[in-house]
């Protein structure tokens, strides 16, 4: 995969549809375009699901957008089982009670 380099952004990048699966990244006000292979859906027990992941495995804790790359690939462990993956834990400004919400079905 890689991306294209769309130059100098003034104005915020507007995408219509993802029929084409690429996505827009605006990074330092130059926008970037970057095809996808396709976008993975997770629900709030797969997040929290990933929150408990992170916590009992790195001892980090992840909010919930931070936590959803994790909790995609998760879900698609069978289809990435001979594969290399990696992913970036994003954030860990979770609220309190949200978090310990998350927690409880260790």
């Amino acid at each position: 995969m890689s991306a294209k380099c769309l130059g100098k952004q003034s104005k915020p990048l507007r995408v219509k549809g993802l029929g084409d699966f690429s996505h827009l990244y605006l990074i330092n006000g130059v926008g970037f375009q970057v095809p996808l292979d396709r976008i993975v859906e997770v629900g709030e027990e797969e997040i929290a699901a990933a929150m408990r992941a992170y916590y009992a495995d790195t001892h980090n804790i992840a909010e919930g957008a931070g936590a959803a790359g994790l909790a995609a690939i998760l879900k698609e462990r069978p289809l990435l089982q001979s594969r290399r993956v990696g992913v970036v834990l994003t954030g860990g400004n979770v609220d309190q009670e949200r978090f310990i919400e998350a927690l409880r079905a260790i």
